[in-house]
């Protein structure tokens, strides 16, 4: 099961609209872009144009390490010039001539470079968290991210947004954790996780298309069958387009059940001329005309996961996850979390339990990656929020994750303004593989670009097209365009899409 590229969406994730906040202490190298009387100047700090007080007369264009000093009078920061910053090295005023290790260093450097706040605290902190990490690189992305989003600088917020990106599915974790909790026999805590796991997992996965017609045919088959049960199935099919005298051929195969039929088998005993890959696209479309009342039989009689529409109740997910787990417990949704476990909450519960030290590390990077996936959807502001999720999904024997991030636009009431947004699917699939998707809305008008290095995704298009545009019509959205498109770079880069296409990102701003 591959990787997901979660850092490729750390670095894109905060350049809708950074807002690095002032604050007395903090350490910049900036550029001075533009003078004016009474020592106000333009200057720029970690990617913004912002307006200050400076105490020090300066050279245009020159680049300077500055330190923020409190300012009771005037709302514009107060900016003290330190030296010159023509090298990445500390300011010696502050930090005097202290070698820093190599780790300390390249997060200096960085820091320098992309012109973020830097503190004693943050140069202290960091250099031991960076020489207990495996990755230098996942570690300072973990601490940038931290200062664009103006995060507290602590340990478990480091270690949070390190684990969100391990490049391991979310899926094997959870299966991991999963086996090894079957070793400690007959344990509350233990059990209450198995739950929570086993309740993701079921919530993701969904019966084929074609496992269903193959249910409804064998069941047609069986002669222990009762008539009523009969006559419902035989309704169903004619719907599919199934002939029934089609199914006496396979009576005999299907009342053996040592012997399963294969889909291909299946498609020619019933004389459906298509490829199995076709044919699920055609009963899966067929199976989501049917009326719900129809569906709910089939989900109850047949005992199989059936949803009107093809799709995963992401919310539901989410919650299951433990994602909403802090949310619930401000709105007293305790009734709720105790009848249908949370992850998050069973796995907190669980490291208070003794437990091996294989085992407790499982749980740690789980807690770890479910609360950095939290703290990376917190980057709201007045008109733009960017969210990011990973969870698992299942279909037949398959197993990976879904990654997405979703650029949304707010109306002045703070709601969420639907006529606008931009959803970015990463996919690691059976047979096409990894594979972005593109959906970008603008009053309404969706146009998807789909990234994908095989040629045969064209031919599903025309067929997929016609019934996208029929369904986004019915809840009031018109499909524009549907793009193919080759990644331009290797597979592990497919995300690194940046935020700047997105057309309703230009928010100015100014301090």
């Amino acid at each position: 099961m591959k990787a997901m590229p979660i850092d490729s969406i750390m670095r894109n994730i905060n350049r809708l609209n950074p807002a690095v906040e002032l604050k007395p202490g903090q350490i910049f190298s900036g550029r001075l872009l533009a003078l004016y009387p009474n020592d106000l100047a333009q200057v720029q700090l970690a990617g913004q144009k912002i307006n200050a007080q400076l105490l020090a007369g300066l050279s245009l264009y020159e680049n300077y390490w500055f330190k923020v000093k409190p300012n009771t009078k005037s709302g514009l920061p107060v900016l003290e010039v330190l030296e010159k910053s023509n090298d990445y090295h500390l300011p010696r005023q502050v930090f005097g001539s202290r070698k820093n290790s190599p780790e300390l260093q390249h997060l200096i450097t960085h820091l320098s470079k992309e012109q973020l706040p830097i503190t004693k605290e943050l140069i202290g902190q960091s250099g031991k968290w960076l020489s207990q990490v495996d990755s230098i690189e996942k570690g300072i992305q973990a601490l940038k991210t931290m200062l664009i989003k103006n995060l507290p600088i602590s340990e478990p917020i480091f270690r949070a947004l390190y684990h969100v990106q391990d490049r391991s599915s979310l899926t094997t974790e959870l299966l991991s954790l999963k086996q090894s909790l079957g070793t400690l026999g007959s344990h509350n805590v233990a059990n209450s996780v198995d739950r929570a796991i086993n309740r993701v997992l079921d919530m993701t996965n969904r019966n084929a298309a074609l496992d269903i017609v193959k249910e409804m045919v064998q069941v047609y088959s069986l002669p222990t069958t009762r008539k009523e049960i009969k006559l419902q199935v035989e309704h169903i099919l004619r719907a599919l387009s199934i002939k029934i005298p089609d199914i006496s051929v396979l009576e005999n195969r299907f009342q053996n059940t040592n012997f399963p039929i294969s889909d291909k088998a299946l498609l020619k005993e019933l004389k459906v001329n298509m490829s199995p890959v076709k044919a699920e696209l055609f009963f899966q479309q067929k199976l989501n005309s049917l009326h719900q009342t129809q569906m709910n039989w089939i989900s109850e009689q047949l005992n199989l996961k059936m949803v009107q529409k093809p799709q995963l109740n992401v919310i539901e997910i989410l919650r299951g996850l433990g994602l909403t787990f802090e949310q619930d417990l401000v709105h007293g949704q305790l009734a709720d979390m105790r009848s249908q476990p949370q992850l998050k909450a069973a796995l907190l519960e669980l490291l208070a339990s003794d437990l091996p030290a294989g085992m407790k590390e499982m749980a740690e990077g789980l807690i770890h990656r479910l609360t950095g996936q939290q703290l990376l959807h917190m980057n709201e502001n007045q008109s733009l929020t960017s969210l990011f999720y990973q969870f698992p999904v299942h279909f037949k024997e398959w197993k990976s994750d879904i990654m997405m991030r979703w650029d949304l636009k707010r109306n002045r009431m703070g709601e969420i303004d639907e006529d606008f947004s931009r959803i970015l699917f990463y996919l690691d699939l059976q047979f096409l593989k990894e594979t972005v998707v593109d959906m970008n809305v603008q009053n309404r008008v969706v146009s998807l670009k789909i990234i994908n290095g095989k040629e045969s995704v064209k031919q599903f298009i025309p067929d997929l097209k016609t019934e996208l545009k029929t369904q986004l019509g019915k809840i009031g959205y018109r499909l524009s365009t549907v793009k193919i498109e080759k990644p331009s770079d290797q597979s592990s880069q497919l995300l690194k899409i940046e935020a700047t296409d997105i057309s309703f990102r230009g928010v100015d701003l100014s301090i």
